[in-house]
Parts: C-alpha cells; sequence; structure tokens
C-alpha cells in the first residue's frame, strides 16, 4: 500500500503536459481506426459534417466505365472517392505539436486537388469521433492513469 507521499508524487506525474503527450501517443495509436472510418464515411459521399458532398452525373458514368475504375459511378449517387484507388492508399495521420490532421498523398492535382482539399473531407463526424474516443483513446488514457498511479 501506498503511502499519502508516495501517492502524491504519482499523482504529479498525471499533469496537464503528460497527459496531452499520453493522449497524442493514443491517437496515433488509434491512426487505422480514424483513417478506417473517414474512408466509411466518404463510401457513402459524406463530408465530416455529414454532409452529402457531390452525386455522380451520366456523364461520370460513362467517363468511368471507359476508364475501368473502381467503382460504380451510378447517376444521382453520392460520390464514393474511389477512382483509381490513390486517394484512400494515400490515406495517414499527422501529429505536430498539439494537432492530429488526417490526409492523403493520392489526392492528384488542379480542380482534382481542389476539391478534395477544400470540402472537409479529412476528419471524422462527430458520431464517429465519439466512438473512437470512447473505444480508443479513453482505455489508453485510464491504463496510463492506473500505471501511473499503480492502482
Amino acid at each position: 500500500m501506498a503511502t499519502i507521499l508516495e501517492q502524491i508524487k504519482r499523482l504529479e506525474k498525471l499533469n496537464e503536459a503528460e497527459i496531452t503527450k499520453q493522449l497524442f501517443i493514443a491517437v496515433k495509436k488509434a491512426e487505422n481506426k480514424f483513417i478506417e472510418l473517414n474512408k466509411r464515411q466518404l463510401l457513402k459521399g459524406e463530408n465530416q459534417e455529414g454532409n452529402v458532398v457531390g452525386e455522380y452525373s451520366p456523364y461520370t458514368e460513362g467517363f468511368a466505365d471507359r476508364d475501368g475504375i473502381l467503382t460504380d459511378k451510378t447517376p444521382n449517387s453520392p460520390y464514393n472517392f474511389q477512382w483509381t484507388g490513390d486517394f484512400y492508399k494515400g490515406f495517414s495521420l499527422s501529429i505536430s505539436g498539439s494537432e492530429a490532421t488526417i490526409f492523403s498523398t493520392g489526392i492528384g492535382s488542379g480542380e482534382k486537388a481542389d476539391f478534395l482539399t477544400s470540402e472537409n473531407l479529412f476528419g471524422l463526424n462527430d458520431k464517429n469521433l465519439s466512438n473512437v474516443i470512447r473505444e480508443e483513446i479513453l482505455p489508453f488514457i485510464n491504463n496510463f492513469a492506473r500505471t501511473t498511479l499503480k492502482i
């Protein structure tokens, strides 16, 4: 059993800076989950606010059939953001300072890149973010606190 002084010293290790550091370690460990959920949103054509960002036209369907793309582009169906697969294959999560950012190296250039970077496609909607926090981040932080406090 720890003395009160020992427990106070352990509690001091749970300062804001250390918890923030551990939080971003937890986010990086959950990178695959963040990316998987972001891709699921995009498969439904939804951005991080849950809004459908566009629908395919008959012109796109014909163009896609000719190019042999990965997924159907049925007219009036939401964008699924799959053409050659480069966009999804390029997904990653970066941590810089106190910020975590989802991005893709497969955004192309020109109008395509402008569209993909201006429609809030990167990031989780509230429901998915809540799930990752509850299922991945909180258990990690709880475990860190218990280990630090030796309880």
